[in-house]
C-alpha cells in the first residue's frame, strides 16, 4: 500500500505539499506565473512503506 503525494518547489524551497494532484498542479502553474525567474519543480512522491515502531512502556 503506497501513499502518493505532490511537492511544488520554487528555487529548492517546499511551496505546497498536498496529496491532490489538481491542487498541486494549479499551484505549480500559479508558481510558474508569480515566479518567472525562478526553478519551479512539480514533484511526485511515492511512499511505498512506513513503518513506525510500537512504543513498549515497562
Amino acid at each position: 500500500m503506497s501513499t502518493i503525494t505532490y511537492k511544488v518547489r520554487v528555487n529548492d524551497y517546499p511551496m505546497i505539499t498536498s496529496p491532490s494532484y489538481k491542487k498541486a498542479l494549479n499551484s505549480f502553474n500559479q508558481a510558474k506565473i508569480n515566479n518567472a525567474g525562478s526553478k519551479v519543480a512539480f514533484i511526485k512522491e511515492e511512499t511505498l512503506a512506513v513503518h513506525e515502531p510500537v512504543n513498549q512502556s515497562a
